[in-house]
């Protein structure tokens, strides 16, 4: 065994475990699925999460609801396709109207598969305006813009866990459902700061993963 850990192959993916890192988020729920293995497998053997598996998603939720307002840190969950979302939706409700930073990362197919008729799928563009401050989409990256779109996306997410008092956040992060495991350094992202009429340091700083 070399020791080392490789990350899934799937850019959308690299670039929130590379932005999750860069904001220091470490606390990590998750309710490992076919859908979502890409993102599961890729955090489970890197030292800097802490991890908690949860098979039940609503019993994940409402962990996040709790390690959320007793650390006062941001928590993620996870889960995979189909219905298993929709349980986040109690938790996410109390989280909500508590202010609290969950932030949930849903992974699903190809939007074009929505009211398809494709098997284990759901819609995650139209939510309950009261479950998530902001929700966005990120499809799968095929350009360079269209990975600096969802490096943009996450930045947004990640600062809306605590703006206006804070709260949770959606990311839907779509999948081609890749088997390749062959990217050893995350790629570099640029970390976005809110610049308010209060801030002392307004930056875009660039992070990069050690080699």
């Amino acid at each position: 065994m070399s020791g080392k850990h490789y990350y899934t192959d799937e850019k959308n993916a690299q670039i929130v475990i590379a932005l999750l890192k860069a904001y220091g988020i470490k606390h990590l729920i998750l309710s490992p699925g076919a859908t979502n293995d890409c993102f599961v497998l890729s955090v489970q053997g890197d030292p800097f999460f802490k991890l908690y598996s949860a098979v039940d998603e609503r019993h994940a939720g409402y962990l996040a609801v709790g390690i959320a307002e007793e650390s006062g840190e941001p928590v993620v969950i996870n889960c995979t396709g189909a219905t298993a979302s929709r349980n986040y939706m109690p938790a996410l409700t109390e989280a909500y109207y508590r202010k609290l930073p969950v932030l949930a990362i849903t992974s699903s197919q190809h939007s074009s598969h929505i009211g398809n008729m494709w098997p284990q799928m759901t819609d995650r563009i139209h939510l309950p305006s009261d479950i998530v401050n902001l929700s966005v989409q990120c499809p799968l990256p095929r350009t360079y813009e269209e990975e600096r779109d969802c490096e943009l996306k996450v930045n947004r997410a990640l600062l809306a866990l605590k703006w206006h008092g804070g709260g949770p956040v959606h990311i839907n992060l779509e999948t081609a459902f890749s088997a390749s495991f062959k990217t050893e350094v995350l790629p570099e992202v640029r970390r976005i700061y809110r610049v308010t009429s209060s801030s002392r340091d307004c930056a875009t700083v660039t992070y990069r993963e050690a080699a």
